[in-house]
């Protein structure tokens, strides 16, 4: 994992982002460390949709190896979420 680590920070570079404006309906849920999270009811607003971009702010989600992994892991559950979407649509 830690190959795939450095192979996936190389040529990155740091993006200065500002903060998205938050719609009036926008609904914020926070886990404590280790929660599990409910990606399927978090990410329920998403079934039907397509986006063309998915934009994770997070400094520290390639500061090492567990924090990598853990991306990893949200990134494939969040592609199953997609595809369980899909299979769902009217």
């Amino acid at each position: 994992m830690a190959d795939q680590l450095r192979a996936f920070r190389s040529g990155w570079e740091e993006l200065r982002v500002v903060a998205p404006a938050k719609p009036a309906d926008l609904s914020l849920r926070e886990y404590r460390p280790g929660e599990a999270r409910d990606l399927v009811r978090d990410f329920e607003f998403c079934r039907g949709q397509s986006f063309a971009l998915l934009r994770i702010e997070d400094p520290y989600a390639l500061a090492d190896d567990w924090r990598f992994r853990a991306l990893c892991g949200f990134l494939d559950e969040m592609a199953e979420v997609a595809v369980e979407g899909r299979d769902q649509d009217p």
